[in-house]
């Protein structure tokens, strides 16, 4: 099965064709079409299909990074994340990519400031924590669905870095191996990622694969910026 998470067009298509049996890209910066954008659209529409489901356990979880919370060591290495008042998403989150922003003076950043790749990544995952608990708010009501974000390790050997300085490529892995202790291989992220059983909250593992709750910053726990941003994102994904 395929799915690209930058394109909403495949997350529809990975809808109808995975449950249903069953193109375009829209150029949003890559960082928040992917981590965001992408998982937003895919969770709303799998989202009735979790409803009806009649198992015990129901969960919808997204994959965070303790990058984007400032209240943790890694979410303080400079630039923080910061969505500021979400100007950047709201005049369509730099739709048509960077160099289309760059022609219409917009900014392809969610704050409206200039771009930053490793921010928009940093900025992506704030997106992530806040819609999961904006789930939580608004569809825990009637129904009971743990709606969860993990961050599960440092899966230092994926493409996430591709485009980084060959000396960083050498280096990360060994790092969050032997140094940091929190790395971990995709397989073991993907296993972890099926654990939690807590709800409306932010989940980090320690080296020890042990969960815990995380303390979140003022901005992953601004709930009127979670509903603010769910509205924003309804509207640029076509829901």
């Amino acid at each position: 099965m395929h799915l690209d998470l930058a394109s909403l067009e495949s997350v529809r298509q990975f809808i109808d064709n995975f449950l249903y049996g069953n193109s375009n890209q829209l150029g949003f910066e890559h960082s928040v079409g992917t981590n965001h954008l992408g998982y937003y659209l895919l969770a709303r529409l799998l989202l009735d299909d979790i409803i009806q489901s009649d198992y015990l356990l129901r969960r919808l979880i997204i994959v965070a990074s303790i990058t984007g919370n400032t209240n943790t060591l890694a979410g303080n290495v400079p630039p923080k994340a910061n969505l500021g008042n979400l100007r950047g998403l709201a005049r369509g989150g730099g739709g048509g990519g960077l160099e289309r922003a760059k022609v219409l003076n917009t900014s392809a950043m969610i704050d409206g400031g200039d771009f930053d790749g490793a921010k928009a990544y940093k900025d992506s995952k704030v997106c992530n924590m806040l819609t999961i608990q904006e789930f939580h708010r608004r569809c825990n009501e009637d129904i009971q669905i743990t709606f969860s974000s993990l961050y599960p390790g440092g899966i230092a050997t994926t493409g996430l870095s591709r485009e980084h300085i060959p000396f960083f490529w050498l280096l990360f892995p060994p790092f969050q191996r032997y140094t940091t202790r929190g790395y971990v291989s995709e397989e073991e992220a993907g296993q972890r990622l099926a654990w939690p059983k807590k709800f409306g909250c932010i989940l980090e593992l320690n080296k020890n694969a042990a969960s815990f709750e995380n303390q979140l910053s003022q901005e992953t726990s601004d709930a009127e910026k979670a509903g603010k941003l769910w509205e924003i994102s309804e509207k640029l994904v076509g829901l």
